[in-house]
């Protein structure tokens, strides 16, 4: 599969093409990806050796999946943890419809957004 295939499957909202592109763009961090879709709901499990940064996570997230422009996704379930464990160190939701964000934590959405500005986040969607 072709990075012009890739890119097109996952404006139609494959899965494995979206894990394909989002593991490209985030192996340099040491971070591995999986997808799932279910009805409106896409859940991406996020696993590293340590726990993955939410703030660089979620807005990756964010961006990545608008720039794709799923009409089928309205709702996305993110969940940082270290490889080997069985649950997450944190959960974030982020509904399409309404933009907001919502976490299990106490993080506000202005301090997400804060923290994710200061991020460099990858351009996964550039064909090379």
């Amino acid at each position: 599969m072709n990075t012009q295939n890739t890119l097109e499957l996952a404006r139609q909202g494959n899965t494995e093409a979206i894990t394909t592109l989002m593991n490209k763009a985030l192996q340099p961090k040491g971070i591995t990806v999986q997808v799932n879709n279910v009805d409106e709901n896409m859940t991406i499990i996020a696993e590293s050796t340590e726990t993955p940064d939410q703030a660089f996570l979620v807005n990756y997230v964010r961006q990545s999946i608008e720039k794709l422009n799923i009409p089928t996704v309205k709702r996305i379930y993110i969940r940082g943890q270290k490889v080997g464990s069985a649950s997450p160190v944190w959960r974030q939701t982020i509904n399409l419809q309404t933009n907001q964000i919502s976490s299990d934590k106490q993080n506000s959405i202005s301090e997400l957004k804060s923290k994710s500005n200061k991020i460099d986040i990858f351009n996964i969607w550039r064909l090379d």
